[in-house]
Parts: C-alpha cells; structure tokens; sequence
C-alpha cells in the first residue's frame, strides 16, 4: 500500500496518491531570493542551477479532473475544519475572559448567597470550557485533513512564541500558568520555585502580564540587595534651573558688566561688594540640589497597580522579603504608608501583586545552595508552585510515547519547522496544513528519530540536574564497571535544546548534529567528572559515534572522557523537505481513516489529462486565493492569529 494513502476507496486511492506525490514535489521545489542570485553571480557560480523544476513533474494546474476534484474534496474539508476551529477558538477564549469577572465580582458581592451564586456560576462556565475543548478531539476524528488542522494549531503557536523570544506554552506550562492565576485572583502573592534553566523567570512574566495587562518590575534577587531596592531611598536633584553649570559663568559675567554700565560712579569697594552678591545669587539660583524620597520596586508597583516578580528570591536576605510582608498582603484600596519618608501615603492600585521565583530546598532530589533560609512568616503568605522541565519520554521510539510524554520533542520539532512556504500560484496545490508546517532537515524525514534521540539525552540530563539519577537509575553514571549518583550542575534544558537546534539550522548545517550537541552540553560542563558523564550519555544516545569521536571503553583503567574534542565533522546530507502530515504523525499518531470520499469518478478524457488553459490557469488560482483569504479574515475576527498584546487566546 501507498506510504500516502488512509483507508482508500478502490476508485479513489490512487488518485489520492497521486494528488500527494505531486504536493510533495511542490513543497521540494528550490527557489532562490534575488538577493542570493545576485551573491552567486557574482561568485560566478550558476544559480540557475539550484532551481530547476524536478524532472518529471508537471505544474500544478495540469491535473487531471479526478485529480483536481479529489483535491478540492480535502482543500473543502480542510476550510470546513479551519471554520469550526476558529469558531471554537473564539467561544473559548470568551469563555475564559469570562471567569475573572465572575470572580471579581464574587469578592464584592455583599451577602452570602450572591457569592454562593457566583462560585455556581464559575463552575459552570468552567464545566462548559471543558466541554469547548474536548470539541477539538471531534473535529480531528473527521477526516485526515481536519486531524492535521488540529494538531497543527499548536505547532503554529509554539513556532510564534519562540520567533518572539518567548518559551513555548505547551500544555505543561498552560497547566502552570493556570495554576498560578487561580492563586494571584485570591491571594495575590505566589512562589513559583524549581530548578535552574527551566524557565520559572519567562512564566513570571507570562502570569504577570495576563493578571494585570500591563509589564511588570522585575528585580533580581542577589545576597548584596537591600531594603532600598524594595522600599526607596532619598535622592538629590537639581532644584529646577534652565542653566546647565557650564553656562553659569557666562551669566555671572554678563550680570556684571550690566551691573557696572549702570553704576559708573561706584567706588572699587562696593564694586567689589555687588559684584560678589550678584556671583553668589546666580550661583545659588542655579546650583541648587534638593533631596527627595523615591519610591523603591515594590512601593512602586503597589502605587501603579503593576505585578512585581522578584527573581531569585531566595538569595536574597530574609529580613529583606519580611520587611515587605505588610506590603505584599495590602489588597487593592487599601492605603499604603510609607513611614519616617516624608511621602504622602496612597491606595494599592488594581493589578498589584507579587510572584517570586527561585529555588526550594523541599527534601526532594538536589539541595539548591542558598545563603539564606527564607523565615516561615514569608513563605507562609506566599503558595508555592513547583515548576520543572516539560514531560519527556527517556525510553522507547517516539510512536510509543503518549503526546504529553513528548513535549520537549514537540518544541523541537516546532524549532526547526521551516514556516509558511510562498504564496505564489504554484503553492496553491499544496495542503493548507503543509502550508503552515515544513520542515527541512539533512536527508528528510528519517532524522527526526536524531531528533527524539536528543528529546531524550536533554530529559535524561534534566533528571540529573534535578537529583532524580540515583545510583541504580538507568541512567546512572557508569564508569568502569561501577555505578554512582550523577551529580551535574548543567543540562540541556528546553531553552538550551532551543538555541543549538536554531545555531545548527541558522549554520546551514554546517556540521553534523552531534557536534552542536557536545557544544552545548560536553564543553559547557564545569568538572571533568560532569563531562565525563555527558560524554558517556550521548554515546548511549548514539551521538559522537560518527568517524573521529573518541570510543568510550571501561577497561578498568580509570579513565574520564572529559578532554575529548569534536572532530567537527561536516553535515551529514542535503536538506530534504518534510511534509507537515509527517511532523504532526510524530506527536499525534496517525489520522483518523477516511470514510467519505468524493463523487462519483468519471473516465478520464484526453483534454483532462493536462489542463494547460492559461483561463482555467487564472480562474483556479483567483478561486483557492479567494478561500484563503475568506478563511484569514474568519480567523482574524475569531482571534485565532495571536492578539497584539501577545496573548495566547488559542492555547486550548
């Protein structure tokens, strides 16, 4: 059977085959910008040479009619998708803009049965959220062309977020952020703790901005940090002259010379007299500092109703953090006085609040050096959050593991994703999903099992920079024939995951994936042992086996890996494309069967066989330009593209 085909009607399976091979063909069509066909001549290199149309194939209006209606028949059931997604999309993101206000408006209800109401009334449109969501799983078990709409909402969404800077929101981190809203909209103050690199300080800033809509202050926790950071301090200013101090002179001068035009008959003494009143009056005027109270962080983001993250807390004194707690525990109205400062006092404004991120000693894998211990009246305000490394599978193939156990492998695979291909005629053909989901990786698809292999070397380091690799773990580190704890104080974390691919990708591939691996993680290890260790789980992981790598040999010598060098092998092949069918099947499996089919199949004529009318040409190119754009304004309206504000209303 066809690698292209779901469940085929007899009729229609080889049409269908057909419609995707050609697809394919577009999506490895070469092109070139005329910026680099310019680079190449002058190079005297010949362009030409890298775009040529694929031997054999045809354009891609020259279908035959079963091949162009069995084409209309998926781009309609992709649209029909695309509309009840945006639909979906919409009904939830009002959905959730919903419970707050409930909320809110639970906390001001003045008797007892209006906020028995209003907790009714949350949980039933939570209940209903539920619902919306579970709609997408209906959706995708239509047709194979709505199961790749789906799924590929998420690709499209992680690819943005990390184009922007940002971590990816997959649904570990959804989860999280959730978690910590619910807390801000009753207490407002919350500690998201766990390990380092796992991207506490980015979902802060997430929260913050969705609690209040507006950037928040962020200051660094560091064992130097005072009280004056957090509550303000006195400060000197100009007392608001218009003459800068390098002008000064000038009118001194000029104010003498005045002076002595009017008063001739003067003597010396009380010329010398005046003149010096007039140097000392000017002076005065116009060099005058006067000392002011400013407002420190945490003063004021309570006064401009703006969320304060205090990042690291936990370096920093806790007699500091405690000197905040009558502060941090003010809810909006409340006045707030700034004792022994002279500044007039102020309410807490909306919006005020206060997460902290750091590290937790809770008994539970590594202990986290920490110069201070936090003081129980702090950390007894404040609900604790544990955050860590997003689900990743460290066994097995990547068909095996459920979606959630590979969401490091799904930011992976959105990270080398190529983007939306061109817009162009001869793009029109190609599947909306494929449109929005390419990938092009050194000799195709048969990488991405490289790819999962690093999903897992990066989870495996994680456990060990979390403690969670005991001496009779699987991963344990094994050297010569014995085996003990791993202790490391590196890991490839998402971000670090993130960075290499992007490095390796934005290189042209210029050598092999391996060595961009041993780079990030070999080479950036602190002790011979740690890089010993990462040498030895990458080896297990079938990296740095290629020609020139070091074997790793326990022969009781004693040796430690922890001097090997890359032998900066080249890339490995050609870029090849990757449909999105292919990227989508490795998170979510395979597409549902299909179960209806198009009309009735007529023979093919001669005149069918190639439709090279430039009228027909035009009419099928202004008709699927038109869908599209019918669908880009559906889902404009139904907020389906990221907001301006940089809220992720389709993260469901």
């Amino acid at each position: 059977m066809s690698k292209h085909r779901t469940n085929q009607s007899p009729k229609w399976g080889p049409i269908e085959d057909s419609v995707a091979s050609r697809q394919d063909q577009q999506l490895s069509v070469r092109r070139l910008p005329p910026s680099v066909e310019s680079v190449l001549d002058q190079l005297r290199l010949p362009s030409t040479m890298l775009s040529p149309t694929p031997e054999g194939m045809d354009t891609p209006t020259s279908m035959t009619r079963q091949e162009k209606t069995f084409a209309d028949f998926q781009k309609s059931n992709a649209l029909s998708a695309l509309r009840e997604c945006a639909r979906l999309t919409g009904d939830i993101a009002e959905h959730k803009r919903a419970i707050p206000k409930i909320l809110a408006a639970a906390t001001h209800a003045l008797t007892a049965q209006e906020q028995l109401g209003c907790h009714h009334a949350v949980t039933m449109v939570r209940d209903n959220l539920a619902a919306l969501r579970e709609r997408f799983a209906a959706i995708a078990s239509r047709t194979p062309e709505a199961f790749y709409v789906v799924h590929s909402r998420a690709f499209r969404r992680y690819s943005r977020q990390l184009n922007s800077g940002r971590i990816a929101i997959t649904p570990f981190v959804a989860e999280k952020i959730d978690e910590i809203m619910a807390i801000l909209q009753t207490t407002r103050m919350a500690i998201l703790h766990g390990p380092t690199g796992s991207g506490k300080s980015e979902v802060a800033e997430i929260v913050a901005q969705r609690f209040s809509g507006q950037k928040p202050l962020t200051i660094s926790g560091h064992k130097d940090i005072s009280s004056r950071e957090f509550k303000g301090h006195d400060a000197l200013r100009s007392s608001g002259s218009t003459l800068s101090i390098h002008e000064i002179p000038d009118r001194i001068e000029t104010a003498k010379q005045e002076y002595l035009k009017h008063h001739p008959s003067n003597d010396a003494k009380s010329n010398r007299a005046a003149l010096k009143q007039i140097e000392e009056r000017i002076i005065h005027e116009n060099a005058v500092t006067v000392s002011e109270f400013v407002l420190g962080y945490a003063y004021r983001a309570a006064r401009d109703g703006v969320p304060l993250i205090i990042d690291e807390f936990n370096l920093i004194d806790p007699t500091v953090i405690m000197g905040l707690n009558a502060l941090m525990t003010k809810r909006p109205g409340e006045l707030v006085h700034v004792p022994d400062t002279g500044h007039p006092p102020f309410p807490v404004a909306k919006g005020f609040c206060v997460i902290m991120t750091g590290n937790l000693n809770t008994g539970e894998g590594v202990e986290y050096y920490r110069p201070h211990q936090p003081d129980a009246s702090t950390t007894n305000r404040f609900l604790p959050v544990k955050y860590g490394f997003p689900p990743q599978a460290t066994e097995g193939t990547a068909v095996q593991a459920h979606p959630h156990e590979k969401q490091l492998y799904h930011i992976m695979i959105a990270t080398v994703r190529s983007g939306r291909p061109s817009s162009d005629g001869t793009d029109l053909a190609i599947r909306l999903e494929d449109r929005a989901m390419v990938a092009h990786l050194p000799g195709g698809a048969y990488y991405l099992e490289k790819l999962w292999r690093l999903a897992k070397l990066a989870a495996i380091t994680q456990l060990a920079l979390e403690g969670k690799v005991a001496q009779d773990s699987p991963h344990a580190h094994r050297i010569n024939g014995a085996s003990i704890a791993a202790k490391v104080e590196h890991a490839l974390t998402p971000r670090v995951v993130v960075n290499l691919l992007e490095q390796w990708k934005g290189n042209g591939f210029e050598f092999e994936l391996d060595h961009y691996i041993f780079k990030a993680l070999v080479e950036s290890a602190l002790t011979s042992l740690e890089k010993d260790y990462f040498y030895r789980q990458c080896q297990l992981q079938g990296f740095c086996t290629s020609p020139g790598w070091p074997v790793v040999i326990d022969d009781g010598s004693e040796r430690l890996y922890s001097d090997v060098r890359s032998p900066r092998n080249p890339g490995e092949a050609t870029p090849q494309v990757i449909p999105g069918r292919i990227l989508i099947k490795e998170i979510y499996g395979d597409a549902p069967k299909r179960t209806t089919w198009p009309g009735k199949l007529q023979a093919p004529s001669t005149v069918d066989q190639r439709r090279t009318d430039t009228a027909q040409r035009l009419h099928l190119i202004k008709e699927i330009d038109d869908e599209l754009q019918e669908v880009m304004k559906l889902l404009e309206e139904t907020r389906w593209v990221e907001s301006d504000h940089g809220h992720d209303l389709d993260n469901v």
